[in-house]
């Protein structure tokens, strides 16, 4: 026979479902600031980075025949820097950088039913594409930069 009543024990049972709510809530605030600080501390290189790759394939692709390889360098700095910034981002950006760095897979390889078209095959039409998408996620990430300027 225990000696604590049972409405101790309901109390107990509440008071622990309720501080685990309180810790999920909390854990998930505090990602939601560390996303935040790690965006706003990165964001301006990152844009800055991105101008440059994009400045720099404004400049090449021109000159399709001599710079293909070119384009290629400058397409895997972007997928990378994508990839790095893409974590520290809303879902709605996630999701587009997520759908420029498929298109911008290893080697400068498009996988379309099983199998892969290489830079090499690409037209200049479809580095164009890529550029413009290169250029969306840009301005994007201005406004979100300009977002969090709003929230401080």
């Amino acid at each position: 026979m225990s000696h604590i009543d049972p409405w101790i024990t309901d109390i107990a049972s509440f008071a622990s479902i309720i501080g685990l709510w309180i810790t999920i809530w909390v854990l998930r605030e505090t990602k939601k600031i560390k996303l935040s600080f790690l965006a706003k501390a990165r964001l301006p290189e990152v844009v800055s980075d991105l101008i440059q790759i994009s400045s720099k394939l404004a400049q090449i692709i021109p000159d399709w025949d001599i710079s293909k390889q070119d384009i290629l360098i400058e397409i895997s700095r972007c997928k990378s820097i994508l990839k790095n910034i893409k974590p520290k981002l809303n879902a709605d950006l996630q999701e587009d950088i997520s759908k420029l760095i498929v298109q911008l897979d290893e080697k400068g390889t498009i996988y379309t039913f099983w199998r892969k078209k290489y830079i090499s095959e690409y037209k200049k039409d479809d580095v164009w594409k890529i550029y413009t998408e290169i250029q969306s996620i840009i301005e994007s990430l201005n406004q979100m930069k300009s977002d969090l300027r709003w929230e401080e």
